[in-house]
C-alpha cells in the first residue's frame, strides 16, 4: 500500500475528508481517558458533611457511574444516564435506580474516626444498597422495607469506622429499588469534628410534648449539633456557635440566614407514643424553601413549606403531624430547600401537642377577648438538685401559667430565679406570686409563674402550709389561679387545709383554677369534696378518672381543678402528664379556651 504525500493546494479537499476520521480518533482518546485515567474532573466532597446524591463524580459510564439503561429517565440537572427528577423534599433524588447500579463520589474525610452515616431513601417496593470505601463494602447490605412511596422519605443509618484523607465512596444498588435524596456522614467524635459528641443544652432532654426553641439545639460543634453552611453567628445572639440566631420582634430569638442542606439537632423526650400534631413558627420576606423534621425513632413530618409570611420578623405557623415513639432520642431538624429569597426562611419555635390537631398558638396579652392559657401544676420537690433544669422544662413545653408546690427561698430565692430563668429562655416578660408557709426570710411554700400579666396576688397559711393565689389577665379575662399543696400524713389536717382553702377560693369571682398536690388519689374524700364545686380538668378531657398519674408513675396525687363558677368562660381542650426525672412527681398540663 502506498501514501501519497500531497501539497496543501491539491489536499484541501482531502482534509475535509479527514476530519471525521480525526473526530472519531478524539473520540476514541477521550473515551480512553475516562476509562483508564481517574477522573480529573470529580470535585471533592468533604467530610463530615452532606451529599446530595445527583451530585456523584464527573465521568462517564463506568467510572463516575454505571446504569444499566441509556438516558436520564427523569430529564433533571444533568445529561448523563444516571436517572434524576425532582424531590418532593426539594432539590433532586436518583431514582429508576436497579441491582448492579453504582455511583462514586470522591471524598475527603477530615480525620480517621467513628462516623454515622444517614441515608435519605424511599422506595414502594423496598429495595437494598451498599455503601463502599476504595473498593470496600462498609455497610453491608442496608435493607429498605417499603415507605409507601416514591417520594415517601425516611433515613436508615449505620455507624462506621473511615480512615482520614482522599478516597472514594461508591454507592451499590443490591436489590429491589431504592431513590436517594442525599446522604450524610456524621463525626461520633472524631472526623475533624469537635470531641463533644452533643448533649442537651441545659443537661435535661427537651420535653414533648410541647414547645421547643429553635435556638435550643444540643451542645456540641459543627456536624455534632448543628451543621451551618457559614462561619459565625450572623446575628451574635444567645450563643456562640455558627448556627445564625437574632431575636424576634415579639421577644426570644429565632434562627436565621437558614439555607439548603443546614440541619439542626436536638435531644428530646417523648411522653408517649403516638401521633403528635406539629407547628412549626416560620417567617420569609418572599416565598421561603422547606424542611422537614426526623426523629432516631423514625417519626418523620416530611416536606413543610415556608411560606410568604410577608416579612423576616412576621411569624406564621405551619402544620404537619408525625408518628413517634416514646423515650429519649434524638431529633433533627433538616433545611431542604431555598425558596426565591434564596434562603430557607427564619424559624422561630417548633411545638408538638398529642393528636392529630394542634391547639391554637398562646396568642400576645391584648385588650380583650380572652385567648389560649396553658396550665402546669408541678411538685418540683425543693428543685431536685436542677432548677435550671426544671425551668426549661416549663419553657419548653410553652406552660403560660404554673403553679409549683415545695418551691423555697432555702438555696435560692425561687421566686426570683425562675422568673429570671424564663425570660431568659422564652425572651418573655414573667411574673410571680409567693405563697410561703413561715414569715421568715427562709421558708418553703407554693409559687405561681405567669407569662401574662398579674393583676393581684393574695397568698395565705393552711394549717402550716403556703397557698398563693394570683389573678392574671388573659387577653382582658381576669382568671383567679391558686397554687396548693395539701399535707400527706395527718389526715385530719389534710381536710382542715381543704375547708379552709375551699372557704378563702370562694371569695373571688371565677373563672378559678386551682392547681396542686393534693395528696390524695382521685376516689378520695378530698376529690370528691373538690368535685363538689370544681371539674377535674383530667376526666374533662380523658374522660374517665383512671391514668394521668403523677407519682412514681402509678399515683395520682396532682391536679388541675376548673370552678363550676365562671366555667363557660374556661374551656379545656386537652390534658396530659409530662414524664421527668427532674422531680419525684410529673407535672400536669391542659389547654384552656378562655373567653
Amino acid at each position: 500500500m502506498s501514501v501519497r504525500l500531497c501539497s496543501v493546494p491539491e489536499c484541501r479537499g482531502g482534509y475535509r475528508g479527514l476530519i471525521p476520521v480525526w473526530s472519531a480518533v478524539l473520540g476514541v482518546l477521550v473515551g480512553f481517558w475516562f476509562a483508564f485515567v481517574p477522573d480529573a474532573l470529580a470535585q471533592t466532597k468533604s467530610l463530615p458533611g452532606t451529599i446530595q446524591a445527583e451530585d456523584f463524580d464527573n465521568g462517564s459510564s463506568g467510572n463516575a457511574y454505571w446504569d444499566t439503561t441509556p438516558g436520564n429517565a427523569g430529564g433533571q440537572y444533568r445529561s448523563t444516564d444516571v436517572d434524576i427528577e425532582a424531590c418532593s423534599e426539594g432539590g433532586y433524588d436518583v431514582g429508576w435506580a436497579y441491582p448492579g447500579e453504582w455511583l462514586n463520589y470522591s471524598v475527603n474525610v477530615a480525620s480517621a474516626g467513628s462516623y454515622t452515616l444517614a441515608f435519605r431513601v424511599a422506595t414502594a417496593s423496598g429495595g437494598g444498597f451498599h455503601l463502599e470505601v476504595n473498593g470496600a463494602n462498609v455497610t453491608g447490605t442496608m435493607n429498605v422495607d417499603p415507605t409507601g412511596d416514591w417520594q415517601s422519605w425516611t433515613t436508615v443509618q449505620k455507624t462506621v469506622a473511615l480512615s482520614g484523607g482522599s478516597q472514594v465512596m461508591r454507592i451499590v444498588f443490591d436489590y429491589g429499588n431504592v431513590n436517594v435524596n442525599w446522604f450524610s456522614v456524621t463525626s461520633e467524635g472524631g472526623g475533624g469534628a469537635t470531641s463533644d459528641s452533643g448533649s442537651p443544652l441545659n443537661g435535661v432532654a427537651l420535653a414533648i410534648p410541647g414547645w421547643i426553641q429553635a435556638e435550643d439545639f444540643d451542645n456540641g460543634g459543627q456536624y455534632v449539633a448543628y451543621y451551618d453552611n457559614t462561619p459565625g453567628n450572623a446575628g451574635g445572639a444567645y450563643r456562640a456557635t455558627d448556627v445564625d440566631i437574632q431575636p424576634t420582634s415579639a421577644g426570644g430569638y429565632a434562627v436565621a440566614w437558614i439555607g439548603a442542606g443546614e440541619w439542626l439537632r436536638y435531644t428530646v423526650n417523648v411522653a408517649s407514643a403516638g401521633t403528635y400534631a406539629v407547628t412549626a413558627r416560620v417567617a420569609s420576606a418572599g416565598s421561603g424553601g422547606s424542611f422537614h423534621i426526623e426523629f432516631e425513632g423514625g417519626g418523620n413530618t416530611g416536606a413543610m413549606g415556608v411560606p410568604n409570611t410577608g416579612g423576616w420578623q412576621a411569624y406564621q405557623d405551619v402544620t404537619a403531624t408525625v408518628s413517634l415513639s416514646a423515650g429519649t432520642q434524638s431529633m433533627w431538624i433538616i433545611f431542604d430547600s431555598n425558596g426565591s429569597t434564596g434562603a430557607v426562611g427564619n424559624l422561630s419555635a417548633v411545638r408538638f401537642d398529642t393528636g392529630n390537631v394542634a391547639p391554637a398558638p398562646a396568642p400576645s396579652p391584648s385588650p380583650s377577648g380572652g385567648g389560649r392559657l396553658r396550665a402546669m401544676t408541678w411538685n418540683i420537690n425543693f428543685g431536685h438538685g436542677n432548677p435550671a433544669g426544671q425551668a426549661q422544662l416549663i419553657a419548653s413545653v410553652g406552660a403560660d401559667v404554673v403553679t409549683l408546690q415545695e418551691a423555697s427561698t432555702y438555696d435560692e430565692n425561687m421566686p426570683s430565679t425562675y422568673v429570671s430563668r424564663l425570660q431568659q429562655l422564652t425572651g418573655q416578660t414573667w411574673y410571680s406570686a409567693w405563697g410561703p408557709s413561715l414569715t421568715s426570710a427562709a421558708s418553703q411554700g407554693t409559687l405561681i409563674l405567669s407569662r401574662y400579666p398579674i393583676v393581684d396576688t393574695s397568698s395565705t397559711v393552711l394549717a402550716g402550709t403556703g397557698t398563693a393565689r394570683a389573678a392574671i389577665n388573659v387577653g382582658g379575662v381576669v382568671v383567679q389561679v391558686f397554687a396548693v399543696h395539701l399535707e400527706y400524713y395527718d389526715t385530719s389536717k389534710r381536710s382542715q387545709q381543704l375547708n379552709a382553702l375551699m372557704d378563702w377560693a370562694r371569695q373571688y369571682s371565677g373563672p378559678r383554677l386551682v392547681g396542686g398536690d393534693f395528696n390524695s388519689w382521685w376516689g378520695e374524700w378530698w376529690i370528691q369534696q373538690m368535685e363538689t364545686e370544681y371539674s377535674d380538668t383530667w376526666e374533662l378531657e380523658s374522660g374517665t378518672v383512671q391514668n394521668g398519674y403523677t407519682l412514681n408513675g402509678s399515683v395520682r396525687f396532682d391536679y388541675l381543678f376548673r370552678s363550676f363558677t365562671g366555667d363557660w368562660r374556661m374551656t379545656p381542650t386537652n390534658c396530659w402528664v409530662q414524664s421527668t426525672s427532674l422531680s419525684d412527681h410529673w407535672p400536669v398540663i391542659a389547654d384552656y379556651n378562655i373567653q
